[in-house]
């Protein structure tokens, strides 16, 4: 059965849901690591059960060296309750920064301002080994456009005390 096949037969009981949520999750996945361009240009014509569930594990997938495309391709998707996805790109900026923190920041810094980017910067600031962490927190202030929106920013610096605060008690 092709996949055209699949996404057209009946769903005739929540394990069937369950079962077409899991496999297009595994093909989104992948295809979001071969073509993440064409793969979020095609999104909104999946019509699948547990979209963003589908959408937030395809870019949890997603490469590193790919962070730009994906958080350029997911900007035009708006509307569409992205607000679900944020730990996702989150994750994905923690990538970028675990090889480039300087690139990572200007990655998120390139997002809309508002809440949900300080959601991604927080995502971002959970998981980094105590090196990461510490260039992150010095290099956080320095981003102008994360400082435009007062709001915003007094989140982000919650966060940051956050980080210094775990990352001073591990050198203890």
């Amino acid at each position: 059965m092709t996949w055209r096949q699949k996404l057209r037969s009946p769903l005739t009981s929540r394990a069937d849901i369950n079962r077409r949520m899991h496999e297009m999750m595994t093909y989104f996945m992948e295809w979001m690591r071969a073509d993440p361009t064409s793969a979020l240009a095609s999104f909104r014509q999946l019509a699948i059960p547990g979209e963003h569930n589908v959408l937030r594990e395809g870019i949890s997938a997603a490469r590193p060296e790919d962070a730009e495309i994906i958080f350029r391709e997911v900007q035009k998707l708006q509307g569409q309750g992205l607000c679900k996805i944020t730990g996702a790109l989150g994750e994905l900026a923690g990538k970028v920064a675990d090889q480039d923190p300087a690139r990572a920041l200007r990655l998120v810094a390139d997002f809309p301002a508002g809440n949900r980017r300080a959601a991604i910067v927080e995502s971002m600031l959970k998981s980094h080994s105590q090196e990461v962490g510490k260039e992150l927190e010095r290099l956080l202030p320095l981003q102008k456009e994360l400082r435009q929106s007062p709001s915003e920013w007094k989140m982000i610096e919650n966060h940051l005390q956050d980080l210094h605060l775990r990352n001073s008690s591990i050198q203890r």
